[in-house]
């Protein structure tokens, strides 16, 4: 149906776009590390955690237990609210 003969040969359009990507694949590994840092410490992850390790090592240790126990129980109380909600209207499905 007019298809022409298959061949190895490339055209130089192509060509040259195989040796473009070669270049931009053998540019991309050498600045990529071989390594990654390990973590950082200037994010904020870091600082949140430094955080919660000063107050919880603190004197004040027992009420922020308390307020996140609190916290813990308002935030499973919002989570089952509408299943509650649901029980008590009566309906089914």
């Amino acid at each position: 149906m007019g298809y022409s003969k298959q061949t190895t040969e490339l055209t130089p359009y192509d060509s040259d776009r195989c040796q473009g990507m070669l270049l931009v694949e053998s540019s991309v590994d050498q600045l990529a590390p071989e390594h990654p840092p390990a973590r950082s410490s200037n994010g904020l992850l870091p600082h949140l955690e430094a955080f919660g390790s000063l107050l919880w090592n603190s004197e004040n240790a027992g009420p922020v237990w308390l307020v996140v126990v609190g916290l813990f129980f308002v935030l499973v109380s919002v989570d089952l609210l509408p299943l509650l909600f649901l029980v008590q209207s009566g309906r089914r499905g």
